[in-house]
């Protein structure tokens, strides 16, 4: 009998999709639903990134996530935008 292994298939993100370690961002679904936002951890290309929850975004959610929870996830599986923060000089 032969051992066949079984390949793989990884999503890759391209260098123009991949996220920017320290930086928040808000995490959806493909479907386009929010679930919370996040920092990003560890991330160095390819599949999988840490990242640490900042914000649940609906109570519905909050069964799921807390804020502070940490890990990782298949960068490719989710739609993620940058939330820009705004730089306040006294």
């Amino acid at each position: 009998m032969k051992n066949h292994k079984k390949h793989i298939h990884h999503t890759k993100l391209s260098k123009e999709e991949s996220p920017i370690v320290g930086s928040e961002y808000r995490f959806l679904t493909k479907e386009s639903q929010e679930l919370f936002d996040a920092k990003i951890c560890k991330y160095s290309g390819g599949c999988w990134g840490t990242i640490e929850v900042t914000t649940v975004l609906s109570s519905q959610m909050e069964q799921f996530y807390k804020a502070g929870m940490q890990f990782q996830v298949k960068m490719a599986m989710y739609d993620f935008v940058k939330i820009e923060t705004e730089e306040v000089i006294l």
